[in-house]
């Protein structure tokens, strides 16, 4: 009875750590990191005083679930926090990448990313090309790629130096049909030197996605406002998870198949 009391406390404990994650995350996430830390402890202490099996191996694999995501998070937030920006004087191309546009209004984080594109095109010697990257959204009839131009022209950046990619509906896509557009611009027989422009949390996925499209872009981040940052940050965890889902999903099976096993055993 106290083994079963137990399994139902730490399934609460998980519900409600896994139900209000984003909020928690959202608002303090030191706080979050923290109590997931503690929670592992005690998840990790379990094993070593429970005599019941099958009570352990729930207890560990409840443990080692929520330690490679504890791991993932805290992997992700060290790379946001040690980020800086690539230092080169020349490019050829400056790729702004979008962000889901609700409105007829350019929204905070993509006015950062512009506004951060329009410092680092004044800013260089050279006068390279800028790319917006973005496609239609359900809740605008233009594109953020033309809402991105429209914007660069009104900040002063001559029409002519602008190229638009208005098919990409996610990150994938910012990055795959961006690297098309320039190819078909590019004349000539060297490879062009590329600089992304994208949000600070944004920043580690691109280049996780970028090498594994066998691109090597320079970065160039754009403060987000505090108010936003951390709901982001979270989301891009979120698909961080999605995009190694088969590895993640095919790594606790394996575990499970592992405690599965040892109980039989």
């Amino acid at each position: 009875m106290l083994y079963f009391l137990g399994i139902v406390s730490i399934a609460i404990i998980e519900f409600f750590l896994v139900k209000d994650s984003r909020l928690i995350f959202s608002r303090w996430p030191w706080l979050f990191m923290s109590l997931t830390g503690i929670f592992l402890i005690i998840l990790g202490s379990v094993p070593e005083w429970s005599m019941v099996p099958i009570f352990s191996s729930v207890v560990g694999m409840l443990f080692f679930i929520n330690l490679v995501f504890f791991i993932v998070m805290s992997v992700y937030i060290i790379e946001v926090w040690l980020f800086k920006d690539s230092t080169i004087k020349d490019v050829d191309y400056i790729v702004v990448l979008g962000t889901r546009i609700m409105s007829s209004r350019i929204p905070p984080n993509l006015k950062s990313r512009l506004d951060k594109a329009i410092e680092t095109y004044r800013r260089l010697k050279c006068r390279p090309k800028i790319l917006v990257s973005g496609g239609y959204s359900s809740a605008s009839p233009e594109s953020e790629a033309s809402m991105m131009q429209e914007y660069l022209i009104k900040n002063g950046i001559d029409p002519s130096y602008i190229l638009t990619e208005d098919r990409s509906l996610n990150t994938m896509q910012n990055l795959e049909f961006s690297s098309v557009e320039i190819r078909a611009d590019w004349k000539n027989n060297y490879f062009p030197h590329v600089l992304i422009v994208t949000s600070e949390y944004h920043v580690p996925r691109v280049n996780r996605y970028s090498k594994d499209l066998n691109l090597r872009p320079h970065f160039v981040s754009a403060k987000t406002l505090q108010l936003f940052k951390y709901p982001a940050m979270f989301r891009e965890f979120t698909a961080i998870v999605w995009y190694h889902r088969y590895t993640l999903v095919t790594t606790f099976v394996m575990m499970f198949v592992i405690l599965v096993s040892t109980l039989v055993s």
